[in-house]
């Protein structure tokens, strides 16, 4: 995936996913998250982050949220997935967790119309502030 095309998803924060194996599957996923304090708020934040084909967890702390995503590449296991979830910020208590099983051999395939990948728009509220969080991923 080529910097430039992250620049064109302005407002959005994105984990960029480069998968390549020895075994020459090649794939790319890309997360997108836009952040607002409250419904009635423009988006108040947006970050950019990027995970190799390595098992491997980032997180994104917002005020009222946080995003996180790990990646399992699958080589050892072929237990390839992408794993997203939401929690408030500096607690664990799960607001939504998905959960992608990838084929080992290739990438995901975006289905849905409207530019949402293959997981769809996701909405995440805070149940106390009101915070709210969308993200969709999709291939590369």
């Amino acid at each position: 995936m080529h910097p430039i095309r992250s620049l064109l998803f302005a407002l959005t924060w994105t984990v960029v996913l480069a998968a390549c194996s020895s075994e020459g599957r090649s794939a790319e996923i890309v997360c997108h998250t836009a952040y607002r304090v409250s419904t009635s708020d423009q988006l108040t934040g947006t970050d950019t982050v990027q995970i190799l084909d390595e098992r491997s967890s980032r997180s994104i702390p917002y005020i009222y949220l946080e995003f996180h995503a790990e990646y399992t590449p699958g080589f050892d296991d072929n237990e390839r997935a992408l794993r997203v979830w939401v929690t408030p910020s500096a607690s664990e208590q799960l607001l939504a967790v998905q959960l992608y099983q990838l084929p080992t051999e290739e990438g995901p395939v975006d289905q849905f119309v409207g530019g949402h990948g293959f997981t769809g728009l996701n909405y995440v509220y805070d149940p106390v502030s009101g915070a709210e969080l969308q993200y969709w991923c999709e291939a590369g």
